[in-house]
């Protein structure tokens, strides 16, 4: 900020008022243009997602709200990137995402045929969710992997099994440690999983998990 004053910077929350601390017949702060949604999901992820009231920013007498913590301190690392600029991540008016529509049903209803036909009429792609879902787990498993033995360096494998012959898998490699947060994980597999560009129509049959995979 020293180089440049004018550099974009969320205003200082002690010289403003937060909606929080204001009172039934106070008058709400003017919202962004994000209206009550989250700016860093929609701009990162392309989904609509509620903000929460107790996490706001405020930028030039504006409030921006946030689907948690972790987009809130993204959002005051680099407003500009999340701001309403012609050549940035949006634009005014704010466009809705591309469409993203979830069929359900019992196996044999027919499912897949309703899909087709929805996705040959509205040039949209079809998305099996549970498929993509354990492909998307099992990549993010094995890049954990890797990271690891990467991390470690070279060290000899273990020794083969007599009666096999096979070298079993190094569970420092292998395992994930025991503070690793499973679900956290899952859900960001479960998000990444759709195309924020995409309009896309999704077969959400989820059944028959392990307990063990999911």
């Amino acid at each position: 900020m020293n180089i440049d004053p004018f550099y974009l910077r969320v205003d200082n929350p002690d010289e403003n008022r937060a909606n929080a601390d204001l009172g039934e017949e106070d008058r709400r702060l003017p919202k962004s243009d994000f209206g009550d949604y989250c700016p860093v999901t929609y701009v990162n992820s392309g989904f609509m997602q509620k903000g929460n009231p107790e996490m706001e920013v405020t930028v030039f007498g504006k409030t921006y709200t946030f689907a948690g913590e972790k987009e809130m301190e993204e959002f005051k690392f680099n407003p500009t990137k999340f701001m309403i600029v012609k050549n940035g991540a949006a634009s005014l008016p704010l466009a809705p995402p591309a469409p993203k529509v979830m069929v359900l049903g019992v196996k044999g209803a027919g499912i897949t045929t309703q899909i087709n036909n929805i996705c040959s009429k509205y040039k949209l792609e079809s998305l099996n969710l549970k498929e993509a879902f354990l492909q998307k787990l099992a990549d993010m498993k094995q890049e954990r992997r890797r990271r690891r033995l990467l991390n470690r360096g070279f060290r000899p494998p273990l020794p083969a099994d007599e009666e096999t012959g096979e070298v079993p898998p190094d569970p420092e490699i292998n395992d994930d440690p025991e503070d690793f947060d499973k679900e956290a994980n899952e859900r960001e597999a479960f998000r990444s999983v759709f195309d924020k560009n995409k309009g896309l129509v999704i077969d959400g049959t989820w059944n028959g998990f392990p307990e063990e995979t999911v």
